[in-house]
């Protein structure tokens, strides 16, 4: 009895920022760690990756089971595309974006197959049901006979492929309702929780964030410009450094650095370089955005504390809060700028020195 394996990839990511199956999950991408799954599989003959993505095509080209399979306009197309190309007994279609499926859950899934023609996961509804219309609650429903369907879902391959060959025009979001139509009511087999499908951002950030800490501290000195947050602010001393002195945009870059394990700015851009004299720390921002966006790292949020006797500095905090937006390509809400005093403690507290701490979290 020989099964292939149909992973949805063609999807467009319609509700993140980003292509979810080629954002980097741990160490690989998404799609990989379905992959690697059904591979371990002897039964598992083929693994049909239905995609047409050039990324995920070169991620998986060396895969010895794996062929590809062009998407479809809809889910529905795409599965019934590879199931016209499969030849097994039977088919597993999984969600390419449930990178956590198990051994067990797949193994439990082959089982029940082979016996019912059929096996759906399935996992309790926790929370109450309720029926909604025009913003109000009109109908009661009993949670106990409702579940939420995940996948790898099994099937015979001649009944699901039959039940694809009936539905024409029609869509569908998940296979067990074309099976349930055509063929006969699926089964039901245990489900896992932590079979979660990425559908939103917040989803990667959960359980991929990756947190980076920064600090920087200057002297203040008479006779220069004070620059924070790329903004020029009314002072009589300003940060010396070898830079700017922009102590706010430095303990960002560290951070930035930092969630990207990527070291320190002295080691990207050293004190004694002289091509880095005078230069505003924007610039070296940009590069280190460069940096993180190369490792496929997205900026979730940025909060940062400044450390001043003096000036006074609430009247500037929006328009860098503005600037590093602008930059870093995030929205404003996720940034966060924040001034207090060392409250006369020190060589901050007595205006010798400005100070900043930043923290950010990446996915």
């Amino acid at each position: 009895m020989s099964f292939d394996a149909i992973i949805l990839a063609a999807g467009k990511s319609q509700r993140m920022s980003q292509n979810k199956l080629i954002s980097v999950l741990g160490y690989d991408p998404l799609i990989l760690h379905s992959v690697k799954v059904f591979e371990k599989f002897e039964e598992i003959k083929n693994i049909f990756v239905v995609s047409s993505d050039k990324q995920i095509l070169s991620l998986l080209k060396d895969k010895d089971k794996v062929s590809f399979v062009q998407g479809g306009l809809t889910r529905t197309e795409s599965v019934y595309n590879a199931l016209k190309k499969s030849k097994s007994e039977y088919v597993l279609i999984h969600d390419g974006a449930r990178p956590f499926v198990s051994t067990t859950l797949i193994e439990r899934v082959i089982l029940a197959t082979k016996e019912y023609n059929s096996a759906i996961p399935a996992i309790e509804v926790s929370d109450s049901l309720r029926l909604v219309e025009n913003g109000r609650i009109v109908g009661y429903l009993n949670r106990d006979k409702y579940f939420f369907v995940q996948t790898p879902q099994g099937f015979h391959r001649e009944q699901i492929l039959f039940s694809y060959n009936q539905i024409g025009n029609e869509s569908y979001t998940d296979d067990s309702e074309v099976y349930g139509k055509f063929v006969e009511p699926p089964y039901i087999v245990k489900g896992e929780r932590q079979n979660i499908k990425i559908t939103y951002d917040r989803d990667l950030l959960g359980i991929n964030a990756k947190v980076g800490i920064g600090y920087d501290i200057h002297k203040l000195k008479k006779g220069i410009p004070l620059i924070l947050g790329g903004e020029k602010v009314p002072f009589e001393k300003g940060l010396e450094a070898h830079s700017d002195g922009d102590v706010l945009i430095h303990a960002i870059m560290d951070s930035l650095l930092g969630a990207a394990s990527e070291g320190d700015i002295g080691i990207h851009f050293p004190p004694f370089d002289k091509k880095y004299q005078n230069i505003s720390s924007m610039k070296l921002l940009k590069k280190v955005y460069e940096i993180c966006s190369k490792k496929g790292l997205k900026i979730n949020n940025i909060s940062a504390v400044i450390i001043a006797e003096k000036p006074k500095l609430s009247p500037y905090i929006k328009k860098m809060c503005e600037n590093i937006s602008n930059l870093l390509n995030i929205s404003l809400e996720k940034i966060n700028i924040s001034a207090t005093t060392a409250e006369g403690i020190g060589e901050i507290g007595g205006e010798n020195a400005i100070a900043c701490m930043a923290v950010c979290s990446c996915f």
